[in-house]
């Protein structure tokens, strides 16, 4: 049993991922700003094997890392519209933040840490297929932030600590913390609600994919690795590239909605490039259970059966937005 500190542990992944690790009997210890609440932690606070701390990462205390063996870190503003908000307060959060948490695991004696960045992040002519080492995009204060933090991370990687960097495609499924601003769970949303889908792009736009579990059984999968295999390194995490017109004919025909959809401008320029996630599968044996039309289907469910609904705070853009709209928290004030 480790004991294992998951930050951004009320997020959308990090409520997943907190979950399985318990299921696999291991100590979590889960640290997390709260800012859109704690609600997606509460079934596990009865469980003898977990712990909470309402804490910014920007202010961890040292002593938190006491008797850690793992760090999963998750914290961070998740996308370029967040991002754009504040870019010198991404900065602090995204790079600064996490850099000084991997400074301190790797101090206070900590073994695995694991952070997750973007595999949309690639600089390939379109119809080209990227891996971890093709050229990455630097248009984007998201992207700038990724890179500074992963060069950052790689450089304290030694023996006695390993550092390892899973880039995500866009997460999609059900988590406790929904969000409905990842793509494919988008789709799910305006089939559910008989809605226009505006994809943010044009038809050949294509990203990587991966589940949420799967995303939770990867770290899992990265942290109990051989550490020859997987410290120092960068690795693509996905199960499947596909286009947002594939995307919106997936979803017409899984969910048996017509969709209503058309192609918008948007801030965020979205890659017409396949990504290879095959270099993770070769290290650790990981692979990917669930497929993207079974992800929007689970979703698509969850929203029939009311389990699972969509507001402010399930599009964390708009959720900080308003907020600083508001004005009048703290965490507002931060983000303006």
């Amino acid at each position: 049993m480790a004991r294992i500190m998951v930050t951004g542990a009320s997020g959308y992944i990090g409520s997943v991922l907190v979950d399985h690790l318990l299921k696999e009997n291991h100590q979590v210890l889960a640290v997390d700003w709260m800012l859109f609440g704690g609600f997606p932690l509460e079934p596990f606070l009865d469980n003898p094997n977990f712990e909470l701390l309402h804490q910014d990462i920007r202010e961890i205390p040292v002593r938190t890392f006491r008797g850690v063996d793992m760090v999963c870190d998750l914290a961070g503003l998740p996308n370029e519209q967040c991002c754009a908000l504040n870019p010198d307060l991404s900065r602090e959060i995204n790079v600064h933040a996490r850099a000084r948490v991997a400074r301190i695991a790797k101090a206070m004696g900590v073994k695995r840490h694991i952070a997750l960045t973007s595999c949309e992040a690639y600089d390939v002519a379109a119809g080209k297929t990227a891996d971890e080492r093709s050229p990455l995009r630097t248009g984007s204060v998201y992207m700038r932030a990724n890179q500074e933090l992963e060069n950052s991370l790689l450089g304290t990687s030694t023996e006695e600590f390993s550092a390892t960097i899973l880039r995500t495609g866009s997460v999609y499924g059900l988590s406790r913390r929904m969000r409905f601003d990842a793509i494919a769970n988008a789709a799910a949303l305006h089939a559910h609600m008989a809605r226009r889908f505006r994809l943010p792009g044009s038809p050949q736009c294509t990203l990587p994919f991966i589940h949420v579990r799967d995303v939770a059984r990867a770290i899992l999968a990265a942290l109990i690795a051989p550490l020859e295999d997987v410290a120092g390194r960068v690795f693509n995490l996905a199960s499947q590239s596909l286009s947002f017109a594939e995307i919106v004919e997936m979803a017409s025909e899984v969910l048996g909605e017509e969709m209503q959809f058309d192609f918008a401008a948007s801030t965020e320029v979205y890659p017409e490039t396949n990504v290879s996630f095959e270099a993770f599968q070769a290290h650790t044996g990981f692979v990917p259970r669930i497929s993207v039309d079974q992800g929007m289907l689970e979703v698509f469910i969850a929203l029939k059966g009311e389990r699972t609904e969509a507001n402010t705070a399930t599009n964390t853009a708009k959720f900080y937005r308003e907020l600083i709209k508001q004005g009048s928290e703290t965490e507002a004030r931060q983000l303006t």
